[in-house]
């Protein structure tokens, strides 16, 4: 949030992505990789920045944040990272021992599921691809989504504080300065590494703070099986 050139509040919107391989032994000491700005229209529409409430009414659910983490074995093994904890599937998981690498599993994946999946047809012509039902040896994707929290900057030593200014005169933007209060008034308050370095702007009388989304699209799943060589379709595993 500033103000905007001619008076009065702006809210200016934007959108980062990182990524980062979870570690095989402890899968909390994550590295994440620096922050990277994207003017993607896709991404802008899910995290709801194409279509935001007015400024004056934004709320924090207006603005998503979400973190996926993908893994990578048979149906079986993915099946049992929920079923070993007894408790609701997480992002929170260890893989089996001696699982391959996640690019590895996807790549022999689509090979040996098009194997796996060959039948001879019926009047001996060769063979043909059918889905079985359920394979505990078919290897899949295992998609998890769950919401970042909520965080801004909530020391605004330049956040108005009255309706009007130092001459009197009615503020111009008083409803989009208060609606911003009351939003960040729960939030938890940014730490080094949670906010991307474009975003990290000197801090002036012009500066009045700053919000991160979180929050799923409405009707998400949050857990995802996905065929390998559909994930490879989309994503270039080098």
């Amino acid at each position: 949030m500033t103000d905007g050139e001619k008076g009065g509040a702006l809210l200016k919107y934007s959108a980062h992505l990182r990524a980062a391989a979870v570690p095989e032994v402890d899968a909390k000491a994550i590295s994440l990789a620096t922050w990277i700005t994207t003017e993607d229209a896709h991404i802008w529409g899910i995290m709801g920045i194409t279509d935001p409430s007015a400024d004056r009414r934004v709320k924090t659910a207006d603005v998503l944040g979400f973190e996926v983490t993908f893994a990578c074995g048979t149906r079986q093994a993915m099946h049992d990272l929920c079923d070993q904890t007894k408790k609701p599937c997480t992002n929170d998981f260890t893989l089996p021992e001696g699982s391959k690498a996640f690019r590895d599993c996807v790549r022999d994946g689509k090979a040996s599921n098009a194997i796996l999946n060959l039948r001879p047809k019926k009047d001996g012509g060769g063979d043909e691809v059918v889905r079985a039902p359920f394979s505990a040896d078919e290897v899949v994707v295992r998609a998890y989504f769950t919401e970042l929290p909520t965080k801004c900057i909530k020391e605004q030593k330049y956040l108005p504080t009255t309706e009007k200014d130092e001459k009197g005169k009615a503020r111009n933007g008083w409803d989009v300065y208060t609606n911003f209060k009351d939003i960040i008034a729960d939030c938890v308050d940014i730490k080094e590494g949670d906010a991307p370095e474009s975003l990290k702007a000197p801090i002036d009388e012009h500066y009045k703070g700053m919000l991160l989304g979180n929050g799923l699209p409405q009707e998400t799943l949050k857990e995802v099986l996905i065929d390998p060589a559909d994930f490879l379709d989309e994503v270039d595993l080098f």
